[in-house]
């Protein structure tokens, strides 16, 4: 389960190893330590269950069986997949700017992917550009090769 638990402040993911359906608790493990008071989920909190199939319950939930490279769809209101426009997010940057100078980027947009520079990137403008989910993950921190990293001079 992936979770922006507790004040939602930080996001974690963590296996949930037991469900008790009368009292609606969930077993982690990890299991939490009282330091991580602030984590921890309570209602309302954003969460997303991943790696079940059975769990598809809801319109707009998927699960992708990385096996069968198949992708299983809780389609809205029941409509046909044949018939919808879906998209997936591939690579983690979509502007590589790495080694690169004397750029200028000027009122780009961009989706599902980021922007990167490197140590060596220098005279870069970057100005008025807007990104939408650059950084995208549910398993691991990709901020420093999968968001907006900017480097360099």
């Amino acid at each position: 389960m992936w979770c922006a638990g507790g004040s939602s402040w930080h996001c974690w993911a963590k296996k949930v190893t037991a469900f008790d359906a009368s009292t609606q608790t969930l077993t982690f493990e990890p299991a939490f330590k009282p330091e991580d008071r602030w984590y921890i989920p309570r209602k309302g909190n954003h969460y997303v269950l991943m790696g079940l199939r059975n769990a598809l319950d809801a319109e707009g939930e998927w699960w992708f069986d990385v096996a069968a490279r198949r992708v299983y769809l809780k389609t809205p209101g029941g409509r046909d997949p044949a018939t919808m426009e879906v998209e997936a997010k591939q690579c983690l940057s979509v502007i590589d700017l790495s080694g690169r100078s004397h750029i200028r980027l000027v009122g780009l947009a961009f989706r599902a992917g980021g922007l990167m520079t490197d140590k060596s990137s220098s005279h870069l403008l970057l100005d008025g550009l807007r990104g939408e989910y650059p950084g995208h993950t549910y398993v691991r921190n990709v901020g420093a090769i999968g968001s907006v990293a900017v480097n360099g001079r």
